[in-house]
C-alpha cells in the first residue's frame, strides 16, 4: 500500500495501518469473526496476525513474541478493542 504509516507505540511495540481514512470489511475463517474495521484498527489486526505467525514459525527469535504481546496491550486501550480482540481471538 502506498505510504502506509507505521506507528511506534510508547511501550515499544509497532504497528503498520493502511493509509486509507475510509473501514475495512474484515473476515476470519478461522474463528468465524466478520465485522468492519477502521483501517487503524484494521492495521492493528492485521500486524497482530502477522506477529504471532513468525513468533510461532521462528520461537528462538522471541523479539517476536515481545512484539506481539506490545502491541497486544496498545489493542487492549484502543476503541475498537472488542472487534480486534475477537478478530484474533
Amino acid at each position: 500500500m502506498k505510504n502506509s504509516p507505521n506507528y511506534d507505540l510508547s511501550n515499544g511495540g509497532c504497528y503498520l495501518s493502511p493509509s486509507a481514512a475510509e473501514t475495512f470489511r474484515v473476515r476470519v475463517p478461522g474463528n468465524e469473526f466478520e465485522g468492519t474495521l477502521s483501517a487503524d484498527a484494521t492495521g492493528v489486526t492485521v500486524t497482530l496476525f502477522t506477529l504471532s505467525h513468525l513468533a510461532f514459525r521462528f520461537p528462538s527469535c522471541e523479539v517476536f513474541s515481545e512484539r506481539f504481546h506490545q502491541l497486544r496491550d496498545f489493542a487492549c486501550e484502543h476503541a475498537e478493542r472488542r472487534l480486534i480482540l475477537a478478530a484474533i481471538d
